[in-house]
């Protein structure tokens, strides 16, 4: 059984993270990414949000989820989670896995009544792997950007 690790990601750390988050939108640059990680990371922000970078036992970035506190209107506490992505080249349930404990392990810590991931529709593979996890979808996401 493999092991694996989460700390947060930090400015030293995200370039490493970057090509983890270029394997779902590749057109994501290190500025773009550094934004992300600055915003989630904010002094503002504080504990209610955050970025975190799973590692193998090997000590191999394999995975990446931002999280902030916001609050359903029927449940409460909820951990959103606007980036979730594992990496796994034997492409098993392990690291998927593995992530989603990371998420549901901060979300218990937060005192949250559960765990809202959003991902993309590039990670049709990734929903169905936590489908398989006994994660359900409950919602859409409906999407409209505005001209500049």
């Amino acid at each position: 059984m493999m092991s694996y690790q989460s700390d947060v990601i930090s400015d030293q750390l995200a370039p490493q993270a970057l090509p983890l988050v270029q394997a779902t939108w590749p057109d994501v640059d290190l500025l773009d990414w550094l934004s992300f990680v600055r915003f989630f990371n904010g002094e503002t922000t504080g504990p209610q949000s955050c970025i975190l970078a799973m590692r193998d036992s090997s000590g191999y970035l394999c995975g990446i989820l931002a999280y902030r506190l916001d609050h359903h209107l029927r449940d409460g506490p909820m951990l959103s989670i606007p980036l979730f992505t594992a990496v796994d080249v034997a492409n098993s349930l392990q690291t998927v896995r593995a992530l989603l404990d990371i998420a549901k392990a901060r979300a218990a810590a937060l005192g949250c009544a559960g765990v809202q991931i959003r991902l993309d529709k590039a990670q049709s593979k990734l929903a169905a792997r936590l489908r398989n996890l006994g994660v359900s979808s409950e919602a859409g996401l409906i999407c409209t950007h505005l001209s500049s």
